[in-house]
């Protein structure tokens, strides 16, 4: 399982927070070294004496792990705060079985301190430890019983404090806890107010992405619309002017755009200029045939006008010929002959102007 890695500043966050509660924790331990052995030589009793010593001793651990801890070493620091605090738990209450009330709080106590900082199967093992640790301390108290010179006032009076001390660490490490998670809840919402804003920046990026692929299409209509401009000179005569390089593209959109124009408008005949055209590809010169032959089927006539004598030279030597397919100088000429053998006069008697 992958655990998310903490950033330099709730590293330096843990590390302050640890380093805060050693610091309390410390001459607290110490302070009760000290009120052990004054019971001990005041009453006389050996056990409270090994309980001093035992503190005392946790205590000079602590100072080690404050090292370790100055020393960037983390997990060394928290083993030996929590090993040593659950060790001297079992011998305490081996030494006072009338203190286990006392010391079950401390393997939970553990637990609470080892949880910012452990993970995994260290954590596991350490959970497994702590419960092993509850009841060990629990059995020793209730069948382990031994004689003190210490009053039972006094006795209950060490207990009392105890117990303070530890449930009063115990709150502390939630303190804590909480500002952790307050500072976390803090940092989400920030990141939430950063996602927000650049989702917005997005949207309104894509938006306006929108918008100028819109355009983009609309002056592309407009561009494919005057390099295909299919114009109507009668209600059934249309004109095709070809200028410029034709590309495979750009034949495809004339082939597409006249068809549609003459099925929809029913065109009976179409007039194909080819005076802008000085060059012209072998692939396109076939294109042009089909586009023919195609408009014938749709029963309209064609004529071609206009061929350059370049064109003319490139569709005879690449035997693209255009069979049955009148072919005139250049515009007028064409409807004259046309208009004439369509419907028996010329288009100027019509009112037609070329």
């Amino acid at each position: 399982m992958q655990y998310p890695t903490a950033t330099v500043e709730q590293t330096r966050e843990h590390l302050a927070q640890l380093m805060q509660f050693l610091n309390w924790l410390t001459p607290v331990i110490f302070v009760f070294s000290l009120v052990y052995a004054a019971t001990a030589l005041i009453f006389g009793d050996i056990a409270t004496g090994i309980s001093s010593g035992v503190i005392f001793g946790y205590g000079v651990v602590l100072l080690i792990a404050r090292w370790y801890l100055s020393q960037k070493h983390v997990q060394l620091a928290i083993q030996l705060v929590c090993l040593g605090f659950l060790a001297s738990a079992l011998i305490i209450v081996l030494a006072q079985p009338a203190l286990y009330p006392n010391m079950i709080i401390i393997p939970m106590l553990v637990v609470a301190i080892a949880l910012p900082y452990l993970h995994g199967s260290v954590l596991w093992r350490l959970l497994v430890l702590c419960w092993a640790a509850v009841v060990v301390i629990v059995a020793i108290g209730i069948w382990r019983s031994t004689p003190s010179a210490v009053p039972l006032w006094f006795t209950d009076l060490l207990q009392m404090s105890a117990i303070a001390g530890t449930s009063a660490f115990g709150l502390f490490l939630l303190w804590q806890f909480h500002r952790r998670l307050l500072r976390m809840f803090q940092q989400m919402q920030a990141t939430h107010s950063e996602l927000q804003q650049a989702y917005s920046e997005v949207e309104e990026r894509v938006n306006t992405q929108s918008r100028l692929l819109a355009a983009l299409e609309q002056q592309h209509s407009t561009i494919d619309a005057l390099s295909v401009p299919i114009l109507p000179i009668a209600k059934d005569t249309w004109l095709l002017p070809l200028l410029g390089w034709i590309d495979q593209q750009r034949l495809e959109a004339i082939q597409a755009r006249t068809l549609d124009t003459l099925y929809t408008q029913r065109g009976r005949l179409l007039i194909v200029d080819m005076t802008g055209i000085t060059s012209l590809a072998l692939e396109i010169a076939s294109g042009l045939r089909d586009l023919v032959q195609s408009v014938r089927l749709l029963g309209a006539e064609v004529v071609i006008v206009g061929i350059r004598a370049e064109v003319a030279q490139t569709m005879t030597q690449s035997s693209v010929l255009i069979e049955g397919v009148q072919v005139e100088r250049d515009v007028t000429v064409a409807l004259e002959q046309v208009y004439a053998t369509l419907h028996g006069h010329s288009p100027a008697e019509n009112g037609w102007r070329v």
